[in-house]
This record gives structure tokens, sequence and C-alpha cells, in this order.
């Protein structure tokens, strides 16, 4: 368990060159709290988890302060992902009342790979099994790269491939696709979920 105690400012302390994406597997608990200034800009993907796998995230804010670029596609085979709390969510995972106020992007530059792109104000994948609740999105979501192959841009979750249940969640912000499609790519842009397998609200 990760129990937030107060608010974390990481100006001048977090950078996208020490920062490092991981996999979480337990439950973090904010508290309400929020972190800010949270700056980060990466190849290929981009979030404050790598991966949330089981477990669950809740009562955490990310501040109009941070942002989270996806500054270009590594290779022709990579995938593009950017979000504020997690890249993917796989097993059992259950976000409750996560709040993202901060800009997430693909930047022009993020040209994409031939194996899909996907960013979202929370996740950018949702695989998991577990429960998507009370959500809430204020930041801009913008996918402003063309795209290689086709794209998932929403305001809470560029996909949610499970079959689960989303209640309550909520989005505020602009999501928009500000790049190009010359190659008339396929192009999902949702206020909640861009992607759906089989969720349902």
């Amino acid at each position: 368990l990760v129990f937030l105690k107060a608010d974390i400012d990481c100006k001048d302390v977090i950078t996208s060159a020490n920062w490092t994406p991981n996999v979480f597997k337990g439950t973090f608990d904010g508290d309400g709290k929020t972190i800010d200034n949270l700056v980060l800009e990466k190849e290929d993907q981009v979030a404050f988890f790598a991966k949330v796998e089981s477990g669950a995230v809740r009562n955490l804010t990310f501040g109009a302060g941070c942002s989270f670029v996806t500054s270009k596609a590594a290779s022709s085979s990579s995938r593009i992902y950017a979000a504020s709390l997690a890249v993917t969510a796989t097993g059992t995972a259950t976000f409750a009342e996560v709040v993202n106020k901060g800009t997430v992007m693909a930047a022009a530059e993020a040209t994409g790979g031939t194996k899909g792109n996907y960013i979202g104000g929370i996740c950018a994948s949702y695989g998991a099994t577990g429960e998507l609740v009370g959500c809430e999105n204020y930041g801009d979501v913008v996918f402003s790269a063309t795209p290689e192959a086709w794209m998932n841009c929403g305001g809470l979750f560029g996909e949610v491939t499970q079959s689960i249940t989303v209640k309550g969640c909520i989005n505020h912000g602009s999501v928009k696709f500000d790049g190009s499609n010359s190659g008339n790519k396929s192009l999902n842009v949702g206020g909640i979920v861009a992607g759906v397998n089989t969720a349902g609200f």
C-alpha cells in the first residue's frame, strides 16, 4: 500500500531525463492529494506509471502544471501511448476518483508506428477487468501527429478492451485530433473512451 500524505510539487525535482515510468502492483491511495508540475516528454510512451498491473489507484489528482507528451516514435514498429496516470492497465486494476488537470499530447514529431496510437487523459490503453469509477479529466488531450496506423484519442481512456462497467467518469477538457490524416487511417476520438471493445456504461 502506497499512501500519499501530502501534495507533491515536482518542479525542478523530476524531469524527463531522470524519470522512468515503472510497473505498479498494489494499491496507491492518493488521499485526495495532488501531484503537480510533473512535466514529462518521452519517446513511444509517457505516463506516471508504465503499467498498473492489478490492484487499485484511487483518490489522486494530477495538477494543471503537469504535462505528458510523447515526443516521437522510437521506430516505425512502435506504438504511441500518452496519458497522465498509466500507459496501460492489466489484471484486475481499478481506478477510482483519479483526476487529471494536465495536458496529454502526442506531439507533431510523434508520427506513430504501424501498430497503433493511443492517448487518454487518465490511461492510454485499459485492458484490465477491474472498475473505472468517478474518474475525471480537465486537461487538453491532443493528438498532433500524423498517424501511420489507427488512432484512439479519448478524454479519459484511449481504449477499453475488457468487459467492464465505467461509472461516473466525466470529461471536462478538450479532446481533438490536430494532425494530418493523408493516409486515410481510422481515427477514433471520444469524450470518455475513443476505442471500446465490450465495456458497458
